[in-house]
């Protein structure tokens, strides 16, 4: 795989990435599933400093890493799994053994499994899980997963479901120091539920603005319909508005909690689909 050094901020702006950003972002504050992902591995430390039932621990790279769990609650964590290529590339110089290890919990608690095929599949991403390195699961990743196959996978690995995830950190480069679980994320991409049904060919065609919006949104219906069915899922799958539209709606979701929600649309036997956000 061909590595290319690029900052985010500029591989954003060239591909037109939307994505949701915060340095504490949180996707279900009553989830137990936390993710850590990138590509180049290196050593990783959790601070468990919050006290969340039954975590289950997450983490993806294309290079090896070194993972170690530590924190007032570290006794909370039932499950730590590392999936990636475990390539023996020494690119964040964290030595020996170059494979990666897994330790702060006990023996039963951890699982490492190189290139496990991916359960959900996204036409940007990759067959196996092998790193993930951003919020982006509408462009090609070269070769990395999106960040939906992430979740998808380790919702499954834990035998969770929708709604389970708490956060998802990602980044690009190598891990550095210790990450508390309090800081939360920056990603709350989670699979499309099977109750939307995604036509790629026309998705395009509806169109949201402004997105991100503080509250409020404008939907142009396609083009050629006229009348038709809005609904709108939070990340748990619970429908928070529905409304019958005629051309255009403003819609508002104030009173709702930031983050991703996704807009269904039906009308003459057709679905549009589109992920919508949700800010401060």
């Amino acid at each position: 795989m061909k590595k290319i050094y690029i900052t985010f901020s500029t591989l954003f702006i060239l591909l037109g990435i939307n994505v949701f950003s915060q340095s504490t972002s949180i996707c279900n504050p009553n989830g137990n599933i936390i993710i850590y992902s990138n590509y180049d591995g290196g050593a990783i430390t959790i601070n468990v400093d919050q006290n969340i039932p039954n975590l289950k621990i997450g983490i993806v790279s294309y290079e090896f890493s070194r993972i170690t769990i530590t924190g007032t609650y570290a006794g909370n964590v039932t499950a730590v799994r590392w999936a990636g290529y475990n390539a023996a590339n020494n690119h964040c110089s964290i030595g020996n053994p170059m494979y990666t290890t897994i330790s702060g919990v006990p023996s039963n608690v951890d699982t490492i499994i190189s290139i496990p095929a991916a359960d959900y599949s996204n036409v940007n991403g990759y067959n196996f899980i092998i790193c993930n390195y951003s919020c982006d699961d509408s462009t090609n990743q070269g070769g990395c997963n999106t960040p939906d196959q992430i979740v998808a996978y380790f919702q499954s690995a834990f035998g969770e479901t929708t709604g389970s995830l708490y956060y998802h950190f990602t980044q690009y480069g190598c891990w550095s120091g210790t990450y508390n679980v309090s800081s939360g994320g920056n990603c709350c991409f989670a699979p499309i539920s099977t109750f939307i049904s995604e036509n790629n060919s026309v998705k395009n065609e509806l169109t949201v603005s402004p997105n991100p919006s503080t509250g409020n949104f404008h939907v142009e219906m396609p083009n050629g319909i006229s009348v038709g069915q809005l609904r709108i899922y939070n990340v748990l799958g619970e429908e928070v508005r529905t409304m019958q539209i005629v051309n255009s709606a403003e819609v508002s979701l104030q009173g709702e909690t930031p983050g991703i929600y996704f807009l269904k649309f039906d009308s003459e036997g057709k679905t549009f689909s589109e992920k919508i956000i949700l800010t401060q």
